[in-house]
């Protein structure tokens, strides 16, 4: 099992992955914090904002305004092996994590987060 390293553009809000070993693919996640620290040092790249451990991305969402979310699974259960071997899993906690950095919301934005936050999933 690897650890894959997803950024946020910040100036874009587009998710960032490309698929390199040793820049978005790490053996460990002591691996991804050493390469943050040596990058954070080194002053290459945008800041650190956020660092998140997630199961899976489930999701993005980018409002009007540059507002963004991503929605992922932060607890997963595996709950059925098919018989090639592919693992079937289920959500047991999700989460909707504000990307921007601020995050203003107007009325209607906010409204339109809270009824997503109790979507069922």
């Amino acid at each position: 099992e690897v650890v894959l390293l997803i950024r946020i553009d910040p100036v874009s809000g587009t998710l960032c992955f490309h698929g390199l070993p040793e820049y978005d693919i790490f053996e460990t996640e002591e691996q991804v914090i050493k390469y943050l620290a040596v990058c954070s040092e080194g002053h290459t790249g945008a800041a650190l904002l956020k660092l998140t451990r997630v199961e899976s991305i489930l999701g993005f969402l980018t409002l009007q305004g540059g507002v963004s979310f991503l929605l992922v699974a932060r607890a997963v259960k595996n709950s059925a092996i098919l018989p090639d071997g592919t693992q079937i899993y289920t959500v047991m906690e999700d989460e909707w994590i504000c990307t921007s950095s601020p995050c203003p919301l107007s009325t209607a934005q906010r409204k339109t987060m809270e009824d997503l936050k109790t979507y069922p999933m």
